[in-house]
């Protein structure tokens, strides 16, 4: 037997913790702290992309994830329509010169053949922008599957229940081995020398749940669906494989299953049940289906991605001993203090001197801040922490050290203010926006004294915010008009301008985040509307586990890794808390 080593051509390593990236997916370690051996493993999921110009079933489908193409089908007649996909969206393609349906097509978007279908032996090559007739395929058939290039296909299968293979040059067709149980409805993945056949129908007899792999000469039948079907889609290679919805022969369904060259494993199921769909495209990990049949003809795509990372998750912390909203806060998640705010609503009459300091587990009343406040944003630490203004009878400018036991008044900002955001440390700070006549101003901490810069480039508040005084980030809000449309716009900072950066995805205003977090790994929480959840990588934004209940005007703390939402309402009580620990490697322990 191989060992290891000759496998993976390296060492199983003992660490003293886990592999906290993805370098780790399929290696093994033994935790020397756990006296365990682990591994990181991925997940996959589909999600919606781009619909189809046009509704079809009975199309085929070859290419990529960010480049497919879809050709033929039936939309109420048969159908000569070819769409190419760029990642998101269809558009239009050079129409095939024969229109058909229960074809099948195989190569990339700009070097594809589409051959056969219903009662036609017609071949088209496609370059990109317009179909060529060719050579015809020896036999006509149809409801079979293909896969391969436009110099190297392969076509197999088809009704009624075939076995004759045969496959293409780019010039001409010859006899390839025959199938060892003949079928329609069959899907189809890999190359021509290393071909899966997958599923299919044995007509006019039972569903087959059989996979046969082809090695360019002959087929050897191999592992099991474990949900028997046709017309289905396939997609990736002969050792990765996705066997997608289809027909079990009373239904359809949306069951997905992974093939690792020998064996089939339920993954996440289609958002769209449907069958009659040849059009697998791209790999196991970049995966691309679209159209076919609902029952009704589908315009649907979907797209699937694998990641070896898991979702965070939310648990409840301890309870404030004063419940409020619209306090400010700074810290982390086991050193967080909060302080000010008002509650319970809907009179602001009671607002807050009250202050709070957090060690992970429980809330401890400590010295009051000189003056009571709400609608106001803090950064630093619990040890060192600076305030904004906030308002008290109106809009203030007073701003204030903290240093874990006393609060002393420091430089006066620029501009009275409230409901504004905060980035930095105690002796480099950035006070943004805000509710203020102009609310675009941003302002600089030295320690000391505040100074003013570059505006921000949208004017709005009720906003979230956090990072450093060179690296911070100013996330949605609401704009300056009433009533306070929802946005989702989202800035950066690099220490001297402020510049749009790719937007969340849910306009809301009244939300928390990360504060301590940085522009590359940051979270935002709740708001108005409520529990949702999104992370952000530097690039996009990800909506994860929504939190336990709804909150708004909450304070936040922390990082991406371990973040910290306290108060706020109106969905859950104003002195909950609610922690989250970040996205994470999905390591697991290898078992007997």
């Amino acid at each position: 037997m191989a060992t290891y080593k000759e496998i993976k051509g390296k060492t199983v390593q003992s660490l003293t913790s886990d592999i906290d990236n993805a370098t780790g997916e399929g290696q093994i370690w033994f935790n020397t702290t756990d006296s365990d051996y682990n591994t990181i493993i991925s997940t996959g999921s589909w999600a919606t992309g781009g619909n189809l110009s046009t509704a079809r079933s009975a199309l085929a489908g070859c290419g990529t994830e960010p480049a497919g193409l879809a050709v033929g089908g039936y939309a109420g007649a048969d159908s000569n329509a070819t769409e190419e996909y760029d990642g998101s969206a269809w558009t239009a393609g050079g129409n095939l010169n024969t229109a058909r349906y229960n074809l099948v097509v195989f190569g990339i978007q700009t070097a594809a053949v589409a051959a056969a279908g219903q009662s036609s032996t017609a071949v088209e090559e496609y370059n990109g922008s317009s179909w060529t007739t060719v050579t015809a395929i020896p036999a006509a058939t149809d409801n079979g599957s293909s896969c391969g290039t436009l110099t190297a296909g392969l076509a197999f299968g088809g009704y009624p229940a075939k076995a004759e293979a045969y496959e293409y040059d780019g010039t001409n067709w010859t006899d390839g081995g025959d199938l060892n149980t003949g079928r329609y409805g069959v899907a189809g993945a890999g190359t021509q020398t290393s071909g899966l056949a997958m599923s299919g129908i044995v007509g006019p007899g039972p569903t087959s749940n059989t996979t046969e792999a082809y090695d360019g000469t002959s087929w050897t039948e191999d592992g099991e669906l474990n949900t028997a079907r046709y017309y289905m889609s396939g997609v990736g290679s002969q050792a990765a494989a996705i066997g997608a919805s289809g027909y079990n022969h009373s239904s359809v369904v949306t069951n997905c299953e992974i093939y690792d060259g020998t064996s089939y494993t339920a993954t996440t199921a289609n958002s769209t049940a449907r069958m009659k769909f040849n059009t697998g495209a791209g790999t196991v990990s970049a995966g691309l289906i679209f159209g076919g049949a609902e029952p009704s003809a589908s315009n649907a795509t979907e797209e699937y991605s694998t990641t070896t990372i898991v979702d965070g998750t939310w648990a409840t912390g301890g309870t404030m001993n004063s419940a409020r909203l619209a306090q400010g806060a700074f810290g982390s998640q086991t050193a967080n203090a909060i302080y000010g705010g008002y509650g319970p609503p809907p009179s602001p009459s009671a607002i807050k001197s009250f202050v709070e300091e957090y060690n992970g587990t429980a809330w401890t009343e400590v010295t009051n801040i000189p003056t009571a406040i709400y609608r106001n944003a803090g950064m630093g630490t619990q040890t060192a922490g600076l305030t904004m203004p906030g308002r008290t009878a109106g809009n203030t400018t007073e701003t204030y050290e903290y240093d874990g036991t006393n609060w002393t008044e420091t430089g006066d900002y620029p501009t009275p203010t409230s409901r504004c955001c905060a980035a930095g440390t105690q002796t480099a700070g950035l006070g943004y926006s805000g509710y203020n006549p102009a609310g675009d101003k941003t302002s600089e901490y030295d320690g000391s004294t505040w100074t003013e810069v570059n505006n921000v480039g949208t004017a709005r508040y009720n906003s979230t915010f956090g990072g450093l005084q060179t690296a911070a980030l100013f996330i949605t809000g609401g704009d300056q008009t009433p009533p306070t449309t929802a946005l989702t716009n989202v800035e950066d900072y690099d220490g001297t301008n402020w510049t749009e950066t790719n937007a969340i995805n849910t306009a809301r205003k009244e939300l928390g985040s990360s504060i301590q977090g940085t522009p590359s790994a940051f979270m935002i929480q709740g708001g108005t509307p409520g529990t949702i959840t999104e992370t952000y990588d530097g690039t996009s934004w990800t909506t994860s586990t929504a939190m336990p209940g709804s909150k708004n005007q909450q304070s936040g703390g922390g990082t991406l890794a371990a973040a910290l939402m306290s108060g706020g309402g109106p969905g859950t009580g104003l002195d909950t808390v609610f922690e989250w620990t970040g996205p994470s490697q999905n390591v697991k322990t290898i078992t007997d």
